[in-house]
Formats: structure tokens, sequence, C-alpha cells
């Protein structure tokens, strides 16, 4: 049986959980969430995170290009191997 106090308490909290005014905050709307299957796996995972800023896609973007490149390195007899 529940307590009386605890009552007021519960309807409270109830209270304070409907009492939302649909509004999204700023930072669930600018999160990037995909949907991932997990290999053998039929439930999906749900991944969010945080759009990429125009500085951090151009300096991606330049990773990838640099890594793609084959980086010609010395050897002892000065040649260059690649």
């Amino acid at each position: 049986m529940v307590s009386t106090r605890l009552v007021p308490l519960i309807l409270l909290m109830l209270g304070g959980c409907a009492a939302s005014d649909g509004k999204q905050s700023t930072a669930d709307v600018q999160r990037v969430c995909t949907r991932e299957y997990r290999v053998g796996s039929s439930i999906p995972v749900v991944n969010c995170e945080a759009p990429m800023t125009d500085e951090e896609r151009q300096r991606s973007i330049e990773e990838l290009r640099n890594g793609a490149r084959p980086v010609p390195t010395k050897t002892v007899g000065g040649k260059t191997g690649g």
C-alpha cells in the first residue's frame, strides 16, 4: 500500500514529466543520428553526435587526401622508395 505521504510526491513527479512545452533544446536539434545494425543482429543501434563544423569537415577532407597519397621515404642510400 502506498503511503499517503508518497502520493503528493508521485503526483508532483508525474506532473513535472508531463509539463513539457513541446520544444526541443538546441542541443537536441543540432545532433546527427544514424541507425546502424551490428553484424549478426537485427536490432539497430542509434548513434547520435554533434554535426561537424565547416573547419572540421575541411580538415577531414585534407587528411583523407593526404593519407591517400603514397609518401616517398628516404632509404639509407639516399634514394627515395615508394
